[in-house]
């Protein structure tokens, strides 16, 4: 009983405890106050009314829409005029880091050539602040299930095995003098 009432208050802690800090350890895409693709119809529209200052407005708007180095623009082309182009840092990236906006959305199967709009952000940063949280999440659990099984174990000895043991020792004693006694009798 008091075994069992031990190991349900550990077991009841490490639940707790792993609902507290296992937020801690989540990473979300940080949010941008424009959305790409509304970004993207913006840009098409100012280029196509007002030609003249589409480049000042097309750098201001990217701006706005970067918002965070998190996500910086790597591409972006409207109705068919490359505003931002950084191939070198394209090609140092792996195809995960890279996210993908067209207008209208992008289909895996239709090549970026046939989208009059469309632009690519890095998202390599945020990749990597999730990997580190999802390595340290694994060892946050490890450490919480290494620390229950040394807990329980430790319960287990000294509320089960120790005083079986000791219980033995005495049953040996007993038998040992009830030997004695039968011998000299």
């Amino acid at each position: 009983k008091v075994f069992a009432h031990k190991v349900t208050v550990r077991i009841v802690a490490l639940i707790v405890g792993m609902i507290l800090v296992l937020p801690y350890l989540e990473h979300e895409q940080p949010s941008a106050k424009l959305s790409m693709v509304t970004g993207l119809k913006l840009l098409e529209s100012i280029s196509k009314n007002d030609r003249q200052n589409f480049p000042t407005l097309a750098r201001s708007i990217v701006m706005e829409m970067e918002e965070s180095p998190e996500q910086p623009f790597l591409f972006m082309r409207i109705r068919n005029t490359t505003v931002v182009q950084k191939d070198n840092e394209i090609q140092m990236l792996r195809a995960t880091d890279l996210l993908w906006h067209c207008i209208p959305s992008c289909v895996s199967t239709t090549p970026l050539s046939d989208y009059t709009s469309w632009a690519i952000n890095s998202i390599r940063s945020s990749n990597k602040m999730q990997a580190e949280l999802q390595m340290a999440l694994c060892g946050f659990v490890c450490v919480v299930f290494l620390l229950s099984s040394w807990s329980v174990s430790r319960d287990a000895r000294i509320i089960v095995i120790h005083p079986i043991e000791r219980m033995t020792a005495v049953v040996k004693k007993l038998a040992n003098t009830v030997c004695i006694l039968a011998k000299s009798n």
